[in-house]
This record gives C-alpha cells, structure tokens and sequence, in this order.
C-alpha cells in the first residue's frame, strides 16, 4: 500500500522494478501524486481505494539543483553550452523511457500522453473511470 506526495523520478523507477521482480500487487488507499504513480504502476494488481487520487504532471529540475549538478561536473563539459546540449538529450531519454515504461505495463498510449501534459506547478486527477479504461488502474 501506497500513500506519497511524490519525490525523485530515478528512486521511483529502482522501487518499481523491485515491486515487478517480486511480482507484487500495489494499492494507493488516499493519494498518489507525481513519482509515486510511477511506483504504483509497477503493481502487478493495480487497485485504487474508492475516494483516491492519483495525480500526474510533468517532471522538472530546480534551477538551484542544476547550477550545482553543472558546478560538480562542469569538467567534463567542454563549456556550459556542451552542458545544456547534454541535458536536453538527457531529459528526451527520460520521457522516452518514461512512455516505454507506461506501454510495457499495458497502459493506453493516449493515457501516458496525457499523463505528461499538466505543466510541474499543477497537477492532474483523472477519473477512475478514465484510469480503468486506460489500463493504469486494474481494480
């Protein structure tokens, strides 16, 4: 059972692949914002409790976060611009991965789309009806 504001994209995905090695079943009783829902999907059983939410919204980096992530490996960049260059191929790898991970679990492309489209400030909280037929939810 599951209940998370969210949190880290990559601590997430390792978390995961745990819940699908071991085949487990997941539940979110409440709520389960942002990263958490990526947990959730790897529920072998994916059940919502009637009254919870599940929010999705674009992922997103501190401004604060890269200037130090850049300051700590600024070496390996030729100059800031190389750096830039890097993270934009970076963050379209993660979507991307983020969509496989979606459609290997059965969920509707459509959905996995949409679940990307509410900007990182706000959030969005689908239907259960929606979620059923998008093969996110499975109870």
């Amino acid at each position: 059972m599951i209940d998370s504001v969210g949190g880290d994209i990559d601590t997430a995905e390792e978390i995961a692949d745990l819940i699908i090695d071991y085949n487990l079943d997941t539940r979110v009783k409440s709520y389960c914002y942002s990263a958490c829902s990526i947990i959730f999907l790897g529920g072998n059983k994916r059940i919502l409790d009637k009254g919870g939410k599940i929010g999705f919204h674009q992922s997103y980096y501190l401004k604060d976060d890269i200037e130090n992530w850049y300051n700590n490996i600024q070496d390996e960049f030729e100059n800031i611009y190389e750096f830039i260059a890097w993270l934009h191929a970076d963050t379209q790898k993660n979507i991307f991965d983020y969509m496989q991970f979606f459609l290997e679990r059965g969920v509707d492309p459509n959905f996995a789309i949409k679940s990307l489209q509410a900007p990182s400030d706000s959030m969005w909280y689908p239907r259960r009806k929606e979620m059923l037929n998008a093969n996110f939810i499975t109870n």
